[in-house]
């Protein structure tokens, strides 16, 4: 008669510094698994404090995966070793730059209706804008993936979701000739405090 295999650990997606979801086990101890672990990256989870109180425990957990560890009141850290870290980001931008390069003009038109779903704002734009939007939005990611940081991509998704918002202004004109584009950010008083 074979031997019962023991409970599967719950899994949940997580997304950790900006990078991709990685598979998160619930459990404090690494998995137990065959071979094949070599092919997937593990993320435990540790206290901040059992790895100031038992370092060399918490280190040997790498040898599955990266340790995701908590801490109170605070964010949670990532760590993981510099060749995985580096693995990741040259995938991330590989990929990146193999989408980018497959783009022609009729395919950047067809990711405008694509990008609808993710970030339903972008029906606020104009359509030269549209376009404006998703052309950035590729040469943004691309340069991001190709150093491996992300904080820029957050920031022109946030200034596109601004821009759709002004001309989603119901008291504009619906192409929003009245609005006047910046050539440089400026600094506006906020009408709610007066600052």
């Amino acid at each position: 008669m074979p031997t019962p295999l023991p409970a599967a650990p719950e899994v949940g997606l997580s997304v950790v510094d900006g990078r991709l979801p990685q598979v998160m086990l619930t459990s404090e101890f690494p998995p137990t698994v065959d071979s094949s672990d070599k092919l997937l990256n593990m993320t435990t989870t540790a206290t901040f404090s059992a790895l100031l109180r038992t370092p060399n425990e918490v280190i040997e957990r790498l040898e599955h995966g990266d340790v995701l560890l908590t801490r109170r009141d605070a964010e949670p850290l990532r760590l993981s070793k510099a060749r995985t870290a580096q693995a990741e980001s040259d995938t991330l931008s590989a990929l990146a730059q193999l989408i980018a390069a497959s783009l022609d003009d009729d395919a950047c038109e067809r990711l405008v209706d694509r990008l609808a779903d993710p970030f339903p704002w972008i029906a606020f734009l104009p359509s030269k804008f549209q376009k404006d939007f998703v052309d950035e939005f590729l040469r943004t990611t691309r340069a991001c993936a190709s150093v491996g940081r992300f904080d820029r991509l957050t920031i022109a998704l946030n200034a596109w979701q601004s821009t759709a918002e002004a001309y989603a202004n119901p008291h504009l004109t619906s192409d929003g000739s009245d609005l006047e584009p910046l050539s440089r950010p400026a600094a506006v008083v906020n009408p709610r405090t007066n600052e």
